[in-house]
């Protein structure tokens, strides 16, 4: 999911912010490490 994420906002910064910050309140606190990973990989 991260990985989509990712995807379809590279080159928006604000917008995958945004996302991001979406994904982690329905995803919730177990998540947030792998996602953050994901994105820095």
């Amino acid at each position: 999911m991260a990985r989509c994420i990712y995807t379809f906002r590279t080159g928006n910064i604000i917008a995958k912010m945004s996302v991001l910050e979406w994904a982690l309140e329905l995803l919730g606190d177990d998540v947030q490490p792998f996602i953050f990973e994901s994105i820095r990989s």
